[in-house]
């Protein structure tokens, strides 16, 4: 698959394939078996700086278009990925380990979906007048912002690109995006596919390169009015800073720990399906990952038995095989860090009930810590932070009251996710939520997930 890699491999400037300014380049990795897939130009400061002269001179002509022309462009991009489905999904398992029963289902789908969207919204985009005492007019009206500077993560680079740049295409906006150097090939692709489609040069301009160098010049650019922004919660307070300068507006979408709560009258088949989908979904690289499980003390040895007889039947292996279930993490660099965590967490007292496996080179480090009262405190530095791993931190809990103290531990909560008797689907709908919006607010989550964590793959069952 590599050796067959034929996809772009240069930035896209003004509607040009161009070299970055100083010829240097970035290998691209198989995180499976860490060889070269191939090698991409790398952006510098000079060639952000190129990139948005291009966004900024398209920008007058874009946002005068008329938006149901903008929206249509946008509706055949859309139709151009889905008529190339099993391309991105190749291309996706192959970049970033994600398995391609995952891509499948969800990665191409959903980024499908999202460039529909929103290019039916282009032209439904409303004002408002506002009452206001008589003699006077106040209306709302949106308009573009200009050049907005987006900067993708290596996660989920195939629906990042769509999520980040179907709102601003439909608006008016031109783009300069940035994807992760790790990542870059399904954001790459979608730029030529853009400019096949009929998307005027410049429009969207995409330049790969690291964060220090290319990202730190987008956040800082005087001619860039927005950044959105998905990373590190470290690298988001780096970005509010240098946006400073000229007052961007800022889109920030930052890291969690997010608790996944276990009641003690839940349906346990249905919350360790949910469970295992929360954290060893997409290797468990996910900002909204349900890694600290929290567990009722009156089923905790139940649910764990289940759950980790789950844990170790999960089928890893090429992300290209139909029956892989687990990919590799991204990176190794990612892995090394994975693993050191595992260790210092088992230092500070967690306890490993499903030691890390580690196979070919060392992709698949996968593991259920316990911090339950007889192992060690839940102030483990691996249960506290957020880590992007397909590790299972487990604590046990007395009460609700406990969940939500608990949960309160970590100031990082993206989402959480709880499961109790009302989660399950044949309880009256009426039922199903009222008590866990309470501890929605008691945790102040920014995604409550409830029982949205729900199981996917169907080889994944208790």
């Amino acid at each position: 698959m590599a050796e067959a890699y034929k996809g772009p491999t240069r930035l896209m400037i003004g509607g040009e394939w161009v070299d970055g300014v100083k010829g240097q380049t970035i290998d691209v990795l198989n995180p499976f078996n860490a060889t070269k897939i191939t090698a991409i130009a790398e952006a510098t400061e000079e060639d952000v700086d190129r990139a948005v002269a291009a966004a900024k001179a398209a920008f007058p002509a874009w946002a005068k278009m008329a938006a149901h022309d903008r929206g249509a462009l946008m509706l055949k991009l859309a139709d151009a990925i889905e008529a190339r489905a099993e391309e991105f999904i190749a291309l996706e398992a192959l970049d970033t380990g994600h398995p391609v029963m995952d891509a499948r289902r969800l990665d191409v789908p959903r980024t499908v979906l999202c460039f529909r969207y929103f290019g039916g919204m282009a032209d439904k985009l409303r004002g408002d007048v506002l009452p206001v005492d008589a003699g006077f007019l106040n209306y709302v009206k949106r308009e573009p912002i200009g050049v907005v500077g987006q900067i993708v993560p290596w996660n989920f680079p195939l629906m990042f690109t769509s999520w980040k740049l179907g709102p601003a295409l439909a608006a008016g906006n031109t783009v300069v995006m940035k994807p992760s150097e790790l990542t870059p090939l399904s954001t790459l692709r979608i730029a030529e596919l853009a400019l096949e489609v009929g998307f005027p040069p410049g429009v969207l301009n995409v330049v790969p390169g690291y964060g220090h160098t290319a990202g730190a010049r987008i956040a800082n650019h005087p001619d860039i009015g927005k950044i959105s922004f998905t990373g590190s919660t470290a690298t988001g307070r780096s970005i509010v800073k240098a946006s400073a300068g000229n007052l961007k507006k800022l889109q920030l979408e930052l890291g969690g720990k997010g608790p996944n709560i276990v009641f003690e009258d839940a349906n346990i088949p249905m919350a360790v399906g949910g469970s295992a989908f929360a954290i060893f979904h997409n290797q468990g690289q996910a900002c909204i990952a349900g890694s600290r499980l929290m567990l009722h003390e009156s089923i905790a040895d139940a649910f764990l038995e289940k759950f980790i007889g789950l844990a170790k039947s999960i089928q890893l292996g090429d992300p290209l095989s139909p029956d892989t279930e687990m990919g590799p993490l991204t990176s190794k660099m990612h892995l090394d860090r994975v693993l050191a965590y595992c260790d210092v967490a088992v230092e500070q007292g967690a306890r490993s009930c499903a030691g890390a496996r580690r196979l070919m080179i060392r992709r698949w480090p996968m593991a259920i810590l316990s911090s339950r009262p007889s192992s060690g405190p839940s102030r483990a530095t691996g249960f506290r932070a957020r880590r992007f791993w397909p590790v299972r931190g487990g604590d046990d809990l007395q009460g609700r009251r406990g969940s939500a103290g608990r949960g309160q531990q970590h100031r990082l909560r993206v989402g959480f996710g709880a499961v109790d008797q009302q989660s399950d689907p044949r309880a009256p709908l009426c039922r199903r939520y009222p008590r866990r919006h309470g501890l929605d607010q008691q945790l102040q989550a920014r995604a409550p997930g409830f029982a949205l964590w729900r199981l996917r793959r169907v080889r994944l069952r208790p």
